[in-house]
């Protein structure tokens, strides 16, 4: 076992935003994503696709809820 504390050793960043992170201790930070739009996108552009119309790529930016389990990095002199 590494024995690491989180922050002060090691950030920790989990995916989803499940709704237990909020309770975790420490609170985990987290990635939030879109999944419903992504999933309504996903059929259109399937739904292009079937039709041999164009498809453009689409990229979609998560959103990060911060909580207690990331830090700062420590700044070197």
């Amino acid at each position: 076992m590494l024995d690491l504390k989180i922050p002060e050793d090691i950030s920790l960043v989990g995916f989803n935003d499940y709704q237990f992170s909020q309770y975790t201790n420490p609170s985990l930070t987290t990635m939030v994503h879109m999944k419903n739009k992504m999933g309504f996108d996903a059929a259109k552009l399937l739904m292009k696709q079937l039709n041999n119309e164009t498809v453009v790529s689409v990229v979609y930016a998560p959103r990060i809820v911060y909580r207690a389990s990331v830090t700062n990095p420590p700044l070197n002199d």
